[in-house]
């Protein structure tokens, strides 16, 4: 095993796989701003593409672990998509919407 040479006192470069996902549900708005706060350096994020061409900020193929729809993605618009709760299901969820936006997000979305 060979020992990387880095600058004293560096850190690693700390990038938040689907935001903060332990305080947030994942793949929101409010997970990668959280993230960021907290000094991850930049965020990772999966891509799925919607029946109708869209690009969605979800990890899984399927919605039914993220969001209280059941289903593949791909089979779904980006309307029907954002019927979907994709919040409630964190342990984190509040009713009172402090924890920021914890809708669908779009690639568009997050990259704009």
């Amino acid at each position: 095993m060979s020992e990387v040479d880095a600058p004293r006192g560096a850190h690693p470069f700390v990038v938040a796989h689907r935001g903060a996902s332990a305080d947030r549900p994942e793949h929101t708005l409010a997970a990668y701003e959280l993230a960021l706060q907290e000094g991850a350096d930049g965020v990772e994020c999966d891509v799925r593409l919607t029946s109708d061409g869209h690009l969605v900020c979800v990890h899984d193929r399927r919605v039914d672990r993220t969001s209280n729809g059941t289903g593949l993605v791909s089979d779904m618009t980006l309307a029907e998509l954002r019927r979907f709760d994709w919040g409630a299901w964190h342990s984190s969820s509040r009713s009172d919407g402090t924890l920021g936006d914890t809708g669908l997000l779009t690639l568009d979305d997050l990259l704009g």
